[in-house]
């Protein structure tokens, strides 16, 4: 990597152009603003290797105290994408790298990109008081872990105080939410409208903030880098005894495979490389003629976790190249606020280890509250440890979900006995809706998506029953009869597949 050197910076690799037209927007807290757009284009003499239509748009925020902020017309997500591609290319003609350092970081940001496509990439938002919440199923014991919530949240260092329940989180976040209206815009949005238009994970990202705030973390530079990919992969399978041998088996391999695939269309290389029915860690476990032999599969799958979490700071590496390039082409130049502004948004940060917002942009929702104090008080230290704090809180409740619905899956599901109490007639009457639904989905009367929720009735007819369904998303199902026969066989066998049966015209 090159990150860090900062060699051949003043060639101007691209042009702003901005629209003379300026449209007066709604006031964003009580600072009235006109919005200008403009697009950054690449030189094509300094940077060849990008298409001629090749633009990222922005939109010029100007307020009434004479500042400027740039936010990207497609969003955060687009952006990082366009700003990595176009940064390596920026990189490439700086530092003139050879074939096979380019070919590095082509490698390292292709496997950043194949992060989002695994299930090592974490996904979970939690936003919603359900994510907070673990069900019986989803119990290692009836009587433990009734919710994600780490032990020591709302405790403080030395582990005074008790934990909060989800009730006493709920209400801490909903308090902060009170006072919480930013005067940094993010998206040119404020961080929170107004309290009534609070969501609830809202009120979870400020939970979390206020019982950071009563046990900051202090970590120094690798300490950082490693919550931040804690926080942002699941590294998987366990490391194996001999690491670093692995990753370098593993990356001879890659490097293999990469080139004997430069001929493929972009799809065909998709399908390899990431598709759904992607064989490449059973290719590179057994690729002949390497050091290493044959590799254990979960040995390779640790390796190509640990690469692809790797890319992430490759791709950093190269939206700074990028954000760079944006700052030098606007004119009037960035002023000291405006370029601390900048900075903050799209160009590597000490305290997120050396990433960029885009790149942890997922956990923007989360990290919205901590992150506007960050911006309007960029030197108090003490709010990088409440950052680092809500992040390894964040770590923690994912593991814990993630345990909960893995235990939930894997136990069976509880046999439901027929009584005969007559005398009990809700009882009664709560068992016969179970059957009818047993047999109406053994008889295959189900809607097109599982997640669909179905009403049914019956309709006793001589020697048949006719069994009806009405769908609250998709409407009214074609009804099925079954004969007597049909039923007592479905309620004798254990079988949950449906039956081929006829219906009616």
């Amino acid at each position: 990597m090159v990150a860090g050197r900062e060699k051949r910076t003043s060639e101007l690799y691209g042009q702003m152009e901005v629209s003379p037209a300026q449209q007066a927007s709604s006031p964003v807290n009580g600072r009235t603003t006109a919005v200008q757009q403009c697009y950054w284009r690449p030189d094509p003499r300094l940077l060849p290797g990008l298409c001629e239509d090749v633009a990222v748009s922005f939109r010029i925020l100007s307020y009434l105290d004479g500042n400027r902020r740039l936010v990207p017309c497609a969003g955060m997500d687009e952006y990082s994408r366009s700003a990595t591609r176009i940064g390596l290319e920026i990189l490439a003609h700086r530092y003139r790298l050879s074939p096979d350092q380019r070919q590095d970081y082509e490698l390292m940001l292709m496997l950043h990109r194949r992060l989002h496509a695994t299930k090592a990439w974490l996904k979970r938002q939690f936003s919603s008081l359900t994510d907070l919440v673990v069900k019986p199923s989803g119990r290692a014991s009836d009587h433990t872990g009734t919710n994600v919530l780490p032990d020591n949240l709302g405790k403080t260092p030395d582990g005074r105080g008790r934990k909060w329940s989800v009730n006493r989180f709920i209400a801490e976040g909903h308090e902060r939410l009170r006072g919480a209206l930013s005067e940094v815009e993010l998206d040119g949005a404020a961080d929170v409208a107004s309290p009534a238009a609070a969501k609830p994970r809202d009120a979870i990202a400020h939970g979390l903030m206020a019982a950071a705030e009563l046990s900051p973390l202090a970590f120094n530079g690798d300490q950082i880098r490693r919550l931040m990919r804690l926080a942002m992969v699941d590294l998987g399978p366990q490391q194996p005894p001999n690491p670093e041998h692995v990753l370098d088996w593993v990356t001879a391999r890659l490097r293999a495979l990469w080139n004997a695939h430069v001929a493929d269309t972009n799809a065909e290389f998709e399908a390899w490389f990431q598709g759904g029915s992607s064989n490449l860690v059973k290719a590179l476990a057994n690729l002949s003629g390497h050091i290493g032999g044959r590799l254990p599969h979960e040995d390779v799958e640790w390796a190509l976790v640990e690469l692809m979490s790797r890319g992430l700071w490759y791709a950093a590496d190269c939206q700074n190249a990028f954000a760079q390039a944006v700052a030098q082409s606007l004119s009037p130049r960035l002023n000291p606020a405006e370029r601390a502004v900048f900075q903050q948004w799209y160009q590597p940060q000490d305290y997120l280890g050396g990433l960029t917002l885009p790149l942890v942009w997922q956990r923007s929702n989360l990290l919205r509250p901590i992150l506007s104090r960050i911006w309007l008080e960029p030197e108090n230290p003490k709010l990088h440890g409440v950052l680092w704090r809500m992040l390894e809180f964040y770590t923690q409740m994912t593991a814990a979900r993630r345990s909960a619905d893995r235990n939930a899956k894997s136990k069976p599901r509880t046999t439901v006995r027929v009584t005969t109490d007559e005398g009990d007639a809700e009882h009664h009457q709560r068992k016969a809706s179970e059957l009818t639904k047993m047999l109406a989905v053994k008889g295959g009367l189900i809607c097109r998506s599982d997640e669909c929720r179905i009403r049914y009735d019956v309709e006793n007819k001589p020697n048949v029953i006719e069994i009806r369904g009405v769908c609250g998303r998709h409407g009214r199902l074609n009804p099925i009869q079954l004969t007597m026969e049909d039923a007592k066989e479905m309620m004798s066998t254990s079988d949950s597949r449906p039956h081929r049966l006829w219906m009616p015209a």
